[in-house]
């Protein structure tokens, strides 16, 4: 039998590039945040940036084929990264405003971090601290 020390807090889901599929990622979180106990404040805020997340990540002109999403459990709070997993396309979009979506992510999540290349954004990270601090 495992302790909980063995047992991973990570929630992991890999969702098609397509925001139909956004809700999945919303629902995995709102799970996530209801196993570490988060208060309902911290659920609406992960859900909105959940939405500005997988929004960013279909708007770059490197188009992705899916979408890996991991929540973590810390003890300082919760960690999120949304993964765009490349296909060999490249869309005629145009690369949405990173500096629009990084704004919106700030006001709901303290730290957040968006790595991008030639192809756009491909991945982004934020944390929010939970409420036993």
């Amino acid at each position: 039998m495992l302790n909980n020390e063995e047992i991973s807090n990570a929630c992991k889901v890999n969702i098609p590039a397509n925001n139909d599929f956004a809700v999945v990622a919303r629902m995995m979180l709102c799970g996530a945040c209801a196993i570490y106990n988060m208060d309902i404040d911290v659920i609406e805020d992960l859900k909105i940036a959940s939405d500005e997340a997988i929004c960013c990540l279909l708007n770059q002109p490197g188009m992705a084929s899916s979408i890996d999403i991991t929540a973590e459990n810390t003890k300082a709070g919760i960690i999120v990264e949304f993964m765009a997993l490349s296909a060999s396309i490249t869309q005629t979009r145009e690369k949405s405003d990173v500096d629009l979506t990084r704004a919106i992510l700030e006001t709901l999540i303290p730290k957040v971090n968006i790595c991008s290349d030639d192809r756009g954004v491909f991945c982004i990270t934020f944390f929010f601290p939970n409420n036993e601090e």
